[in-house]
C-alpha cells in the first residue's frame, strides 16, 4: 500500500504500518473463486495503480480475475449501465453457473427499482 495518498492517510491517522497490514495484494494467493475488479480511470480517490497492483498479484497467483477499466469514470460508477451489465453477467456466470443473456441496453427503469 505504499501508493496510498498521503493526504488520506493523514486525514484518517493511518500509519505506514497500518497501511501495510491493510494491503490486499499480499493475500492474493488466498482467493477462492473468481473476482471482478473494476476501476474508473478518472478516479481521484483511489489511484488506478492500486487496482493494477492487485490484479498483478492475482495473475501471479494464477487466480481467476476479471479486470474492467471504465474510461472517463470517477470513483462512483456503481450506477453506470455498462458496469451494471458486466457485474450482473459476472454474478450469473460465477454464482449461478449459467450463461448470461446477450448484451442488451439498460435503462434506469431496468434497475432503479432494485436500489
Amino acid at each position: 500500500m505504499r501508493l496510498y495518498h498521503a493526504a488520506w492517510a493523514d486525514l484518517w491517522g493511518l500509519t505506514p504500518e497500518a497501511l501495510e497490514r491493510a494491503a490486499n495484494a499480499p493475500l492474493a494467493d488466498r482467493l477462492q473463486g473468481a473476482l471482478m475488479l473494476a476501476h474508473g480511470d478518472m478516479d481521484e480517490n483511489v489511484h488506478i495503480a492500486h487496482t493494477l497492483q492487485l490484479a498483478e498479484a492475482l495473475i501471479a497467483a494464477d487466480k481467476d480475475v476479471e479486470l474492467l477499466i471504465l474510461p472517463g469514470r470517477h470513483h462512483d460508477f456503481t450506477l453506470d449501465p455498462h458496469f451494471l451489465r458486466r457485474r450482473w453477467d459476472f454474478l450469473i456466470r460465477h454464482v449461478m453457473g449459467e450463461t448470461p443473456p446477450p448484451p442488451r441496453p439498460l435503462t434506469p427503469g431496468d434497475w432503479s427499482d432494485a436500489l
